[in-house]
C-alpha cells in the first residue's frame, strides 16, 4: 500500500513537472519578440529616421521601424528593443525622439499570467499539502500528544517467557 501511495506522488509530480514544460515551451514558441539591439544602436536608427513609433517601459525601450524602403537593411524584423540604461538621465532619448518625427509614449508592463498563476496555486497548494500529510498522521494516532500510546503487539513466541505457577510454587519472596 505504501509504495503504491508512493508511485501516485511520483505519477502526479512528473505529470505536474510536464505541464510547466510543455506552458514553458508553447510560451516561448509562440512569442515572437522584437530584435534585442544596444542602446547606442537604438539611438541611431532614431537619428536615422527608421523609426515610426517608440513605446518606453520600466526595462526597454521598444521601437517600430517603418515600413518603407528608408531602412538600409530591409529585415523582417519590424521591431526592435534596447534595454535601458540603468542610473541615466534619459532628457537626450527624449529630445532626440522630438528632434525626429516618431511617436513615442509610455508603458506599464505587467507580469506573465503563468508566473500570476503560479504566485497564488503554488502557496495554496503548499498548505494544502500539509493539511493532508497532519490530517494522515492524526488519523493514525500518532500526534503530537500519543506519546506511550503504542498499541503494536509482539509475536514471537521464542522470546515470550513461559513461566508457570508450577515453576515457582514453594519459592521465598
Amino acid at each position: 500500500m505504501e509504495r503504491q501511495q508512493w508511485h501516485r506522488w511520483i505519477f502526479t509530480g512528473l505529470n505536474l513537472l510536464a505541464f510547466v514544460a510543455i506552458l514553458y515551451v508553447t510560451s516561448r514558441l509562440t512569442s515572437t519578440g522584437p530584435k534585442q539591439v544596444s542602446y547606442s544602436e537604438f539611438l541611431t536608427e532614431i537619428r536615422a529616421d527608421h523609426l515610426a513609433n517608440v513605446q518606453i517601459t520600466e526595462r526597454e525601450l521598444i521601437g517600430v521601424l517603418k515600413g518603407d524602403s528608408s531602412h538600409p537593411k530591409p529585415t523582417q524584423e519590424l521591431t526592435i528593443k534596447a534595454t535601458r540604461l540603468p542610473g541615466v538621465d534619459e532628457t537626450l532619448l527624449l529630445k532626440e525622439l522630438e528632434a525626429h518625427p516618431v511617436k513615442f509614449g509610455g508603458q506599464i508592463e505587467q507580469g506573465s499570467w503563468i508566473w500570476n498563476l503560479l504566485g497564488w496555486l503554488l502557496p495554496l497548494l503548499f498548505i494544502v499539502l500539509i493539511y493532508g500529510v497532519g490530517m494522515r498522521r492524526m488519523a493514525q494516532g500518532s500526534g503530537a500528544l500519543t506519546f506511550g500510546k503504542n498499541r503494536a503487539k509482539i509475536h514471537d513466541e521464542s522470546s515470550r517467557m513461559q513461566v508457570t505457577f508450577e515453576d515457582v510454587a514453594g519459592v521465598d519472596e
